[in-house]
């Protein structure tokens, strides 16, 4: 089995006003627009860095927190700098405590602020030839 580098970030936020329904989310121009928003100090909880990598299907990670920092949080986003190298965004769920210094947070993907600029950025225009011109 290859070894994969701890070297994942992870990041905790707060004051973030999207819902998993989707009803209040944001589309943002550009990434870095989105970044900007996201990663202002204000919403920041938490920045974990050379953290294992994160699965996007396992939809939950082991934190080296206490539960008391975690459930300030309501968002988080990660990225596996080895692979990727792209911001995966989360709601967080639920959260469970494993001992004084180590939570399990419980997340899904936000599908929005994940994939959409990605799709627009890798979207193809599609030409025609000028045969009968």
């Amino acid at each position: 089995m290859a070894y994969i580098a701890p070297n994942s970030d992870i990041v905790l936020l707060q004051n973030i006003k999207l819902d998993s329904t989707y009803e209040n989310t944001i589309y943002f121009a550009t990434k870095a627009a989105q970044e900007a928003y996201f990663f202002a100090q204000s919403k920041i909880v938490s920045h974990l860095t050379n953290h294992s990598y994160n699965r996007t299907a396992r939809n939950s990670v082991k934190v080296k927190l206490p539960v008391a920092t975690v459930e300030r949080s309501t968002y988080m986003a990660f990225k596996n700098t080895s692979y990727e190298n792209e911001w995966f965004y989360c709601f967080i769920d639920d959260f469970n405590y494993i001992n004084d210094n180590t939570t399990e947070i419980i997340y899904h993907i936000d599908e929005i602020q994940t994939y959409k600029l990605r799709s627009e950025e890798r979207r193809v225009g599609r030409e025609c030839s000028s045969r009968w011109s």
